[in-house]
């Protein structure tokens, strides 16, 4: 038997503080290769292509709190990066699809965070946007809500769409036409952080 494998959970321990102290010192070594060997790494990736992401994979599932907090470390020090690469991303349509479906998968899988994260969106919602709240129990009420939908002339699923909350100025529509309504409007936003991150 091998040194190494009788003394296997003496050499992983020890491994284990020396990463701990010298956390800066592997870092900056780990950032330094990255760079000097960008070419090597890049051509060595797109010839394993399968392999890698299989390697990264496994590793990740076998370190999941280290993956958690470096990611973590990661998006503070990158956010402003990775916030306009993420808005940029979502400005093609068929990523917005993309992000739905993982969107909705996540719910399933996850339906007490799900719940938690809604509940503490509302309140936060309605911390922020108490004027838009009266203005909804108002339209719920039907005291803002025509009978039929400005747009197709709808009289089923009617909902009151909002152009000015302090104002309750408005447009009747039904639920359909109300959700292309606002995903014009989001879209709209998203061109419109896109080109001025640009600028």
């Amino acid at each position: 038997m091998s040194y190494y494998q009788k003394n296997k959970e003496k050499i992983k321990q020890r491994s284990k503080e020396y990463r701990l102290k010298n956390k800066e010192r592997i870092k900056e070594y780990h950032k330094k290769y990255r760079e000097e060997h960008k070419g090597y790494i890049k051509e060595y990736r797109q010839k394993n292509k399968e392999k890698t992401r299989q390697q990264q994979k496994e590793w990740v599932n076998n370190n999941k709190e280290h993956t958690k907090a470096y990611m973590k470390e990661y998006y503070q020090e990158n956010k402003e990066k990775l916030t306009k690469m993420h808005k940029e991303w979502l400005k093609k349509p068929e990523n917005q699809e993309k992000r739905k479906e993982y969107s909705n998968l996540w719910v399933l899988n996850n339906p007490e965070k799900a719940k938690l994260a809604r509940t503490k969106a509302i309140k936060q919602f309605r911390k922020l946007y108490p004027e838009r709240v009266k203005a909804y129990g108002r339209a719920k009420r039907g005291k803002l809500r025509k009978d039929i939908c400005s747009i197709c002339g709808s009289i089923d699923d009617l909902h009151f769409h909002h152009t000015d909350y302090e104002k309750d100025e408005g447009i009747t529509v039904c639920g359909r036409c109300h959700r292309k309504v606002h995903k014009e409007i989001k879209q709209e936003l998203i061109n419109n952080e896109v080109e001025h991150g640009r600028d």
